[in-house]
């Protein structure tokens, strides 16, 4: 399975071609599961940005990027998305300090922290801080469609 992170065994073109593949086999009822879900999704690697983009608008999301916090509270504060994934480790506003601000403005919003090997600590942080969830890098992209399908669901519930 392909996951992202998991630079030895999967380059990011072949996480491309592979998201590419998977979007065009996407039947319409699948897609519905999280159509019209908007999704933030932030981080400062440009590539993981992309590749992450490419999978969930293959799954039927509406996808926004940002590439530091800054950016992220801006986007949050002029649309807000139903889910936003968030890099934990980011220059400037890191991922918690986004985090505690998004869950005091905007409590309806699920946000699902991207953490990568190490970040234990900051994990723990982001869960007591009000993450939905943490999801550690590299992550298959079939446990991706898993948490953010579960965000959007989430989200709505909230938002009833």
């Amino acid at each position: 399975m392909a996951s992202l992170g998991d630079a030895g065994r999967w380059t990011i073109a072949a996480l491309r071609r592979r998201v590419g593949r998977r979007a065009a086999r996407v039947s319409p009822d699948r897609a519905r599961s999280i159509l019209e879900a908007r999704v933030l999704v932030v981080d400062d690697e440009r590539e993981i940005r992309d590749v992450l983009t490419d999978y969930l608008e293959g799954e039927g999301c509406a996808v926004a990027t940002a590439a530091n916090g800054g950016d992220a509270l801006e986007s949050v504060r002029q649309d807000p998305p139903d889910v936003i994934l968030l890099d934990i480790t980011l220059p400037g506003v890191d991922g918690l300090e986004v985090l505690r601000r998004v869950r005091r403005d905007h409590p309806e919003i699920s946000i699902l922290m991207l953490t990568g090997p190490g970040d234990a600590a900051l994990a723990r942080s982001a869960l007591v801080s009000g993450a939905t969830a943490c999801v550690g890098k590299p992550v298959t992209l079939a446990h991706l469609s898993h948490v953010v399908s579960a965000a959007v669901r989430r989200a709505a519930e909230l938002r009833d």
